[in-house]
């Protein structure tokens, strides 16, 4: 897995993971290691939602921006890694 910027969650921080995904390849969105977890979803997401921008579609890939609020960590996954 690649894991995308890590560090504790800063109000107002934007995480961004720009990428290629083939056919069955996968991206994980999961909160960052240390998060409080009394807070509310509407705490994590209040600077923003997720955003998935679809930013070129080929032939076998397509290339995806992922924006996250930053208590969440954005990973992509590669085939056969361990998870």
């Amino acid at each position: 897995m690649l894991h995308l910027a890590e560090g504790g969650f800063f109000p107002g921080a934007q995480r961004v993971l720009v990428l290629s995904r083939k056919e069955n390849e996968s991206i994980q969105i999961e909160p960052i290691d240390g998060i409080d977890p009394s807070l509310t979803l509407h705490e994590v997401f209040a600077n923003g939602p997720i955003i998935l921008t679809l930013k070129h579609v080929g032939p076998r890939r397509v290339r995806i921006v992922v924006e996250a609020p930053g208590a969440l960590r954005i990973m992509r996954t590669e085939p056969g890694a361990e998870s």
